[in-house]
């Protein structure tokens, strides 16, 4: 039997809350944490009050209000400010990597996709090229002197394309001078 039953419950139930919260990191007893130190304070209180021979039963402890020491209030709002900060950075990062590598991945592939183009363009020109000089050079070697005077005026062709080309053969007209227009010539030039 106690002589002060109240005050001896209550002296043992925060010796029972001082033990278990100092065993328990200030963010745990502060959040999540709370229902396991109501429950081991509960059986703590318990076993206390058993020795004690009081035969009382503790139905159970609540937290009611439970904040960090004035001391301590405005560096644990840092902490947990810090910690909701560095959550975000990692939400932030993690959707950035989430949109960076898909996007690096398809431009890759449509890097790798350019690249195979160009390369079968290429090779099929070259080969395209060298059937087309193949035709020629059996035209040539059937006609050198014609081939030989076509290939020289498709090049002329190609090269002046906006040029006004007169061909004058000495062989067309015997001793007749040939007339050549240069005033309209340079006139078309200046336009």
């Amino acid at each position: 039997s106690l002589t002060n039953p109240d005050e001896t419950v209550k002296s043992a139930a925060e010796s029972a809350m001082r033990e278990v919260v100092g065993d328990t990191t200030v963010t745990k007893a502060l959040t999540a944490g709370k229902g396991i130190i109501e429950d081991t304070t509960a059986q703590l209180l318990q076993q206390t009050v058993n020795s004690y021979k009081a035969g009382i039963k503790i139905e159970n402890v609540k937290l009611q209000d439970v904040h960090p020491p004035d001391a301590v209030k405005e560096a644990f709002k840092d902490v947990v400010s810090a910690r909701e900060d560095r959550e975000k950075m990692i939400n932030d990062a993690e959707g950035y990597r989430n949109n960076l590598v898909p996007k690096s991945r398809g431009e890759a592939a449509q890097i790798i996709n350019n690249a195979k183009a160009y390369s079968k363009e290429k090779v099929l020109v070259a080969i395209g090229e060298s059937e087309r000089f193949n035709l020629i050079y059996e035209e040539y070697r059937k006609a050198k002197d014609i081939t030989r005077e076509r290939i020289l005026l498709e090049t002329m062709a190609s090269i002046l394309p906006k040029v006004n080309k007169v061909i004058a053969d000495k062989e067309v007209g015997g001793n007749v001078l040939p007339f050549l227009p240069l005033g309209q010539t340079m006139n078309q030039l200046n336009k």
